[in-house]
């Protein structure tokens, strides 16, 4: 009796301790809580929700299947047929749709919303799936963040991104780092890291490129593989595929590159036609736009190096500048309008320059290190007599019209009447040219049928110089003919006093002449010579010598005081030097010397 009563009151108790254990459960369907020993607070609305639960509590499932396999999880949420399927351990996660979390065994702090939403999830962890499909293969990645249908759809192990927008980042598996907004963002992304993406169809071809920044609609859509890319404006960098360290600012800039690299861009259409191009920085509105192949470029102003398609080494800096280049190298054009017309020219300022200065003079290369070859043929007096100064007015509308600059870009009233003065190119070159000159580099020839004439005026400072040295030493051979020439004198002097031809004045009829230099001197038509006789003189001569003392001619000075005579070249027995006296009554007052040339 008293076994029987023992057994009795343990069953009781046992029974006491299992209902007490199961309070706060809720369950209506099938099969739910099925197997629920001790797990409390749980709520299973549907048939065979919650069925393997043992000691999983605060949990909450409604619909066919949900939380079927939980055991030991808890604080889980599943609405939807199969939502949490297979969830044993997992807690804290919140499925919500059809399949949503199915394949969730261990997988703590997952939220999924949506059909099939984070699906295949096994044991990642704080991953957030909101739309169709969302992250439905994802397995074991964590910390990921998908928004939208099929967002991350394919992802695996990826963690730490976020995509928000239809099918963003949706063949992902185990990138990581990267943020996906706007459909079809990222979508092709497989295994590339630490991208951004803004826009719809930001980066949509990306597989396996990596810190890429695409911000825009299309924006780097194409890209592949190509990494260190950052891009703003819709369709920027569209077509770029494996191109690395492009840095892109302004809609449809750098629109056609794809493998072009270390690019850089600010303005719409920037570099648009780029293809491979590399090392180009382009700033303004269509800067480089006709760009292809063209690298090492540098334009800074709207429509800058507009013409440019595969050249190199350029710089323009200006609206407009540098518009000639097309396939020239190392140019530089600076200022609005300003063109280089062929490779390795520099150009500053348009037609309507006035001036172009500094505070100290131009500094030209002439280290004695780096030059070979020096010759002393440098042309000189010959060359400079040849050049024919003049003055003339720039015709600029001719000179923009030649330039080919459109009518929109022209400067209005810019054909001003200022008057310059300097050669004419031409007419230097056609100098050269008959004197058979090929070392002077004062005309700047055209390089093509675009390019003009100019003139280097400084390089005219070196046959100048040249002419200066040929006159000193001219003048010095003159001064050496002069002292024998005095000395001449002296002797023939001497030689007419001695044959008596003279004798000596005396003093105030020496004071009361004079006979001055003749001018012109030296004269090649005619000269004239001034003198002056006294009142009280009996006779007065002019007697003219060549240098061998020979008498050439004598002219008798009929007049009194002073007197102009007038000697012309067919008196004179040809070129050379020439000394006339003044004698009065037979005494030589005063010698003088001139020279005819040819």
């Amino acid at each position: 009796m008293k076994k029987r009563f023992f057994i009795s009151l343990v069953f009781i108790f046992c029974s006491f301790l299992i209902l007490k254990a199961q309070i706060y459960n809720t369950n209506y369907g099938l099969g739910a809580l099925y197997s629920n020993t001790s797990g409390s607070y749980n709520s299973a609305f549907g048939s065979y929700s919650l069925y393997s639960n043992t000691t999983g509590y605060d949990n909450a499932a409604n619909g066919y299947s949900s939380l079927f396999s939980n055991t030991t999880g808890h604080n889980n949420i599943a609405n939807g047929s199969y939502s949490l399927y297979s969830n044993i351990s997992g807690f804290d996660n919140i499925a919500i749709g059809h399949n949503s979390l199915y394949s969730n065994t261990t997988g703590n702090d997952n939220i999924a919303l949506g059909y099939a939403s984070l699906k295949s999830n096994t044991s990642g962890n704080e991953n957030i799936a909101l739309g169709y499909s969302s992250m439905e293969v994802n397995s074991t990645g964590y910390k990921n963040v998908a928004i939208g249908s099929f967002a991350l759809q394919y992802n695996t192990s990826g963690y730490y991104n976020t995509a928000s927008g239809y099918r963003s980042l949706q063949k992902n598996t185990y990138g990581y780092n990267n943020t996906a907004i706007g459909g079809w963002s990222l979508y092709s992304n497989s295994s590339g890291i630490n991208n951004t993406a803004i826009g719809g169809w930001a980066l949509y071809s990306n597989t396996s490129g990596t810190l890429n920044v695409a911000i825009g609609y299309s924006s780097l859509k194409a890209n592949t593989t190509g990494f260190y890319n950052t891009t703003i404006g819709a369709n920027s960098l569209i077509s770029n595929t494996t191109g690395n360290g492009n840095t892109i600012c302004g809609y449809y800039s750098a629109y056609t590159n794809t493998t072009g690299s270390a690019n850089t861009t600010n303005g719409m259409y920037s570099l648009s036609s780029n293809t491979i191009g590399i090392d180009n920085t382009a700033i303004g509105y269509g800067s480089m736009i006709s760009n292809t192949t063209g690298k090492y470029n540098t334009a800074v102003g709207s429509l800058s190096l507009y013409s440019n398609t595969t050249g190199e080494y350029n710089t323009a800096i200006g609206r407009y500048s540098g518009f000639g280049v097309a396939t020239f190298s190392n140019t530089t054009s600076i200022g609005f309008n300003a063109t280089a017309n062929a490779s390795n020219q520099v150009r500053i300022g348009n037609s309507s320059i006035t001036s172009i200065g500094g505070q100290v003079s131009w500094t030209t290369l002439s280290d004695g290190r780096f030059k070979k070859k020096i010759k002393h043929d440098v042309v000189g007096l010959d060359f400079i007599n040849k050049l024919e100064p003049v003055s003339y007015i720039i015709d600029k509308d001719a000179f923009d019209a030649f330039m080919k600059i459109p009518d929109s870009l022209r400067i209005k009233n810019n054909n001003t009447s200022i008057t310059q003065s300097g050669f004419v190119a031409q007419d230097v070159e056609k100098i050269l040219k008959e004197m058979n000159i090929s070392n002077f580099s004062g005309v700047d020839l055209p390089k093509n049928e675009n390019d003009y004439y100019g003139i280097r005026y400084a390089e005219f400072v070196v046959p100048l110089v040249k002419s200066v040295q040929e006159l000193s030493a001219l003048d010095k051979e003159k001064e050496l003919k002069i002292e024998a020439l005095e000395e001449k004198i002296e002797r023939l002097e001497k030689i007419i006093f001695d044959a008596g031809l003279v004798s000596n004045i005396n003093t105030s009829t020496q004071l009361q002449s004079d006979l001055e230099q003749n001018i012109p001197n030296p004269f090649g038509i005619s000269t004239e010579i001034k003198c002056s006789i006294p009142s009280n003189a009996s006779s007065a001569k002019l007697m003219i010598f060549d240098m061998n003392g020979k008498h050439i001619k004598s002219i008798i000075i009929n007049e009194r005081g002073d007197y102009l005579l007038k000697i012309n070249a067919t008196e004179l027995t040809g070129s050379g030097m020439y000394i006339y006296s003044l004698f009065i009554d037979n005494n030589e007052i005063s010698t003088k010397r001139m020279i005819l040339s040819e």
